[in-house]
C-alpha cells in the first residue's frame, strides 16, 4: 500500500511539475510563434494532472483492502489472457490473415505457385503450435486445464477473503512466451512456478480473518487437490 501511495504522489508531482513548467514558459511569452501548439501542451498537462490526483484519491478511497482486490483482479484477468492466447496459438487461428500481404495477389505477375501455401509455409512456425511437437501440444492442454483453477483461486479469493477485509503477483505473463518459444521444459517449470504461487495464496488465505475454517477453507483443500 505504501509503495503504490509512494508512486501516485510522485507522478502528480512529476506532471504538476511539467504544467508549472508549461505555464512559466507561456507567462514569458517563449514560443510565442506556435502559442497555440503550446496552449494545448499546457491543457493536456492540466489534464494529467488531474488524472494522478484522481488516482491518487482513488487509492484513498479502495483502502488496502480495495488495492488488493484490484491487484488480484488484474492477476486473473492476466492469467486469463494468457489461457486464450495459448488456446490460439495451439489452434493455429488467424493462420488465414497472419502475413497477409495486400498487395500480392494470385494473378499478379511474378508470384509464383499457390500464394495460400506459400504464405502458411512462411508464417506457420511463428504463428501457430508445430504439429509435431505431440508432447509441448499435452503441456498446452494440462498448462489450460491447471491456469483455468488459478483462475478460479484467484476468483474464490476476492470474494472469500480480499472482499471480507495482498495478493501476489506471478508468472503468467511469462509463461505463454515459453510455450511461443516451443521451449518446453522453461514452459514446464514456468507452469509450475505459476501453480506453487496460486497454492501459496491459498494456503495463507485458507482461515477467515479471524483464524477460522469457513466456506472458503473447505473449497480450498478440494482446489489444491484438483489443481496439483
Amino acid at each position: 500500500m505504501a509503495l503504490e501511495a509512494q508512486s501516485r504522489v510522485r507522478r502528480v508531482y512529476k506532471e504538476f511539475a511539467t504544467l508549472l513548467h508549461e505555464i512559466l514558459a507561456l507567462s514569458h511569452g517563449q514560443g510565442q510563434g506556435n502559442n497555440s501548439k503550446t496552449h494545448t501542451s499546457s491543457l493536456s498537462s492540466t489534464a494529467l494532472v488531474w488524472e494522478t490526483c484522481d488516482a491518487l484519491i482513488a487509492l484513498a478511497t479502495l483502502g488496502i483492502s480495495g488495492l488488493a482486490v484490484q491487484k488480484a483482479e488484474e492477476y486473473r484477468e492476466t492469467v486469463r489472457d494468457a489461457i486464450e492466447e495459448l488456446r490460439q496459438w495451439a489452434a493455429g487461428e488467424d493462420q488465414e490473415t497472419e502475413g497477409h500481404d495486400v498487395l500480392l495477389d494470385e494473378g499478379d505477375e511474378g508470384v509464383e505457385g499457390d500464394r495460400s501455401s506459400l504464405v502458411e509455409e512462411m508464417f506457420h512456425a511463428a504463428n501457430s503450435l508445430p504439429g509435431d511437437r505431440v508432447e509441448l501440444r499435452g503441456l498446452v492442454e494440462e498448462a489450460g486445464g491447471r491456469l483455468k483453477r488459478v483462475v478460479l483461486l484467484y476468483t474464490a479469493v476476492v470474494k472469500r477473503r480480499l472482499r471480507t477485509f495482498e495478493t501476489r503477483g506471478g508468472n503468467g505473463e511469462a509463461l505463454a512466451g515459453c510455450f511461443y518459444d516451443l521451449d518446453e521444459e522453461r514452459a514446464r517449470a514456468a507452469l509450475g512456478k505459476c501453480v506453487e504461487e496460486a497454492v501459496g495464496v491459498a494456503t495463507v488465505m485458507r482461515d477467515d480473518w479471524s483464524g477460522k475454517n469457513d466456506e472458503f477453507t473447505a473449497w480450498s483443500v478440494k482446489w489444491r487437490d484438483a489443481v496439483s
